[in-house]
């Protein structure tokens, strides 16, 4: 089944599937007219996604239980207006290339593929922040169900390291990105899966980034198996570095990121037999959310926390009109943010994982895969990632 889902010929649609599941694809007051989010649901699990975003995942929830933040935007931007070389105020100074914190709408975001880092300067030319993939709308959606899984996929083009959309008919892609989206009906399981293929004629290096933003709880701690952790900018990391705390100051927006290194690659860690890196969200009350990621370049926890109607991000006001706070629920989240670069281009990256450039006409794969554990299983894995780190 195709969906069309934005541009010409889309509209709200409701139905079901064989397995039961319902899906819609709507539009929610508050966004731009164009702009539409799906949805999937049974009685177990529901499901929000962003076509307009790349397909990123906004949210999901199994048995009632949320795995992602409640985000403090809640809105979703119209793709015809993202300005990724544009500035926002931070702290009270414009900062070029910062406007894709007002676009940051969803809960797994690729990031990329110019640029996943802080903005910088190329050819006389500002690159946005964590570049503008996750802000390319899809036209249409596939969803099949095979084997007690509902598959959604799509597919885009990027054209260039800051606009959405080619300039002309004459502006050709060069990379190519697959998506599919699977969500298992029996189990409490959420499957991202990307490929990124090189369609252009020159050798060229797909610098990726992902956010995975978890939904924190008070107490909870996130893990990353390593042999090797610093603070982001250096220095040591302070006892209980990585329990997630709520902000001292609610209008004020604290954040923590924390580099790892040696990290602990398990054989078999995706369904497919792919390798990766088994990091765990541990709750107070001890069950969990397994994230497993792709060994990368560069791997941060990052903890964030705070910032309701703080000034720290200001939307600067166009042609008289005032100047608007972006913020208006806490910034509280927790999870990996991983890429192929150092984000910082700090070039602290590890040195045993190496992000080649691609060939004309060659692929790579990455996945994230989610998977709500209760107390044993979650109780497992702390104990081998603690393990891990405390060898030696």
């Amino acid at each position: 089944m195709n969906i069309k889902c934005y541009s010409k010929g889309a509209k709200q649609v409701d139905g079901s599937l064989d397995c039961g599941a319902r899906y819609s694809l709507k539009h929610v007051k508050g966004d731009p007219d164009s702009v539409f989010r799906f949805y999937l649901e049974n009685d177990n699990f529901s499901l929000e996604i962003t076509p307009t975003k790349g397909l990123s995942v906004r949210d999901f929830s199994y048995n009632g239980r949320q795995f992602f933040w409640e985000s403090p935007l809640e809105t979703l931007p119209d793709p015809k207006k993202v300005f990724m070389e544009g500035s926002l105020l931070i702290n009270g100074k414009p900062e070029k290339g910062t406007r894709w914190i007002e676009y940051f709408a969803s809960h797994i975001e690729m990031l990329g593929l110019d640029n996943w880092g802080i903005p910088r300067e190329k050819d006389g030319r500002i690159l946005g922040l964590h570049g503008n993939v996750s802000s390319i709308p899809v036209e249409e959606i596939k969803v099949e169900e095979k084997r007690g899984i509902i598959a959604v996929s799509v597919f885009f083009s990027v054209y260039d390291p800051n606009n959405i959309f080619p300039k002309d008919s004459s502006d050709l892609p060069y990379f190519r990105v697959e998506r599919w989206i699977e969500l298992y009906l029996e189990k409490p399981v959420l499957l991202v899966k990307d490929r990124i293929t090189n369609i252009s004629r020159e050798r060229r290096f797909p610098d990726w980034g992902y956010h995975v933003q978890l939904r924190p709880e008070a107490g909870c701690r996130y893990l990353i198996p390593s042999g090797d952790v610093k603070k982001r900018g250096g220095g040591i990391p302070e006892e209980g570095f990585d329990f997630w705390k709520e902000a001292a100051v609610p209008e004020v927006r604290e954040e923590r990121g924390y580099i790892h290194k040696g990290l602990k690659v398990t054989e078999n860690a995706f369904p497919n037999g792919l390798s990766g890196v088994e990091t765990l969200l541990h709750y107070k009350d001890v069950s969990g959310i397994k994230c497993v990621i792709p060994p990368s370049p560069y791997t941060l926890s990052w903890f964030s926390c705070g910032g309701k109607n703080g000034f720290e991000f200001i939307i600067p006001g166009k042609a008289g009109e005032p100047d608007r706070k972006l913020l208006h629920k806490n910034w509280d989240g927790v999870g990996p943010e991983i890429g192929a670069s150092a984000l910082d281009h700090d070039g602290d990256t590890d040195p045993s994982m190496v992000q080649e450039p691609l060939e004309p006409g060659e692929s790579m794969e990455l996945q994230i895969y989610l998977e709500l554990l209760g107390k044993e299983a979650a109780g497992k894995l702390l104990k081998k990632i603690e393990g891990f780190r405390d060898r030696g």
